[in-house]
């Protein structure tokens, strides 16, 4: 099994960054930095509901703000991130940066928990929001992910849905058509893969009006696949049970062991088993669980990613966590070939931590960690260590 994991070199933010550091050298302390905190609408303080990296900014959906931000890296991370802060995004909860109008810019998609997805376009960035997302009876877009076939979004209540939406003239909110692919009860992540459509679904079933779709069979990790008439189908790669706890974010890669190819899930599984789930394919038929035990102090999982923190090339895991007690971590890495030491990053203090995302924000060599937490914004902490 170990030999596996190690192997998973090639998933996310996984490539060798120079010199390894020993567990002595990534514990000697991990700077928190600010990039971006709002005020809620309540005046308190407004963190966020997830981050998202990309080549020199970071997206954020502010929920309790109602909004979205887009940080732009100055030459010196440690430095405030001009950010550019859009409106009209209602209770924001995730969101991706795709060139929609070919001007050579991101612009931003929101999902949004009021029953609508929103686009904001460059280089005005005025909110437009897609009128197909709006749906009777209401629903709470929860996730979104650019495909091969367009804006992939995942609902939960109304009932849930997986939804697929096309236009030839994206930055009109009003031009979207939007097909239903399947349903869903609170889906965690969307992800393309290998022709496929994958997702983390927590399967809880909602209030909802009238009624709402039993989606016990939605839990766990599936994917949809279309066949040669465009017709689309569900295949269950692995249900996870009530007793299990629940699946949160979901990171999808690929990777080699004796020529053999494989796909990995790699994900945390929240409370009662809080342990990270890797499911796989390839040596023998179906999939199989490969789990390890989480960081010991830290709080209810809520996402974990691959990342080499050492330097050795080979990935180590970095989790956050919900629901954190005191005196327990929001973020920590277990790291070297078996997963068994521990690395603090974060410290105590932090309240809610959301998905995160590895780089090398300040160019040093070292992958630091990006992440959110819902008081204190978006934050970044510094991987300060030496050979």
């Amino acid at each position: 099994m170990i030999r596996l994991l190690a192997a998973l070199a090639l998933v996310s933010c996984t490539a060798p960054i120079g010199a390894a550091f020993t567990v002595s050298a990534l514990e000697t302390g991990w700077p928190r930095h600010v990039i971006t905190v709002l005020t809620d609408t309540n005046g308190g303080p407004g963190g966020a509901d997830g981050v998202f990296l990309y080549d020199d900014f970071v997206l954020a959906a502010h929920e309790q703000a109602r909004r979205t931000t887009r940080s732009q890296r100055p030459a010196d991370p440690a430095q405030p991130w001009p950010t550019l802060v859009l409106s009209g995004v209602g209770l924001a909860e995730h969101a991706i940066a795709v060139d929609l109008n070919g001007d050579g810019v991101r612009d931003i998609l929101t999902a949004s928990e009021d029953n609508r997805i929103v686009v904001h376009c460059s280089p005005a960035f005025a909110p437009a929001t897609i009128t197909a997302s709006q749906t009777t009876p209401a629903t709470r877009w929860m996730q979104l992910a650019w495909t091969s076939w367009g804006l992939v979004g995942g609902s939960r209540t109304g009932p849930g849905q997986i939804a697929l939406f096309v236009s030839a003239t994206p930055c009109d909110g009003a031009s979207w058509s939007r097909q239903k692919l399947d349903d869903a009860g609170w889906p965690m992540s969307i992800a393309e893969h290998d022709g496929r459509i994958v997702i983390s679904d927590k399967g809880q079933i909602q209030i909802c009006n009238p009624t709402c779709v039993n989606s016990s069979a939605k839990r766990g990790f599936r994917y949809l696949e279309q066949d040669a008439t465009g017709a689309w189908s569900n295949t269950m790669i692995r249900q996870v049970l009530t007793t299990e706890g629940d699946p949160r974010f979901l990171h999808v890669g690929e990777w080699r062991v004796d020529g053999l190819d494989f796909i990995g899930l790699v994900s945390a599984v929240g409370k009662p088993n809080a342990s990270t789930l890797y499911t796989a394919r390839g040596i023998v038929p179906g999939w199989f669980d490969l789990p390890i035990a989480p960081p010991a102090s830290m709080g209810e999982l809520q996402d974990v990613e691959p990342c080499d923190l050492t330097g050795d090339g080979i990935p180590d895991l970095v989790y956050t966590a919900t629901g954190i007690g005191e005196g327990e971590s929001g973020v920590a890495a277990l790291v070297g070939p078996d997963f068994t030491e521990r690395v603090e990053i974060s410290g105590p203090g932090l309240v809610k931590v959301d998905t995160l995302a590895c780089s090398d924000v300040d160019g040093n060599g070292r992958n630091d960690v990006v992440t959110t937490d819902e008081t204190l914004g978006v934050l970044w902490f510094a991987n300060e260590a030496t050979p």
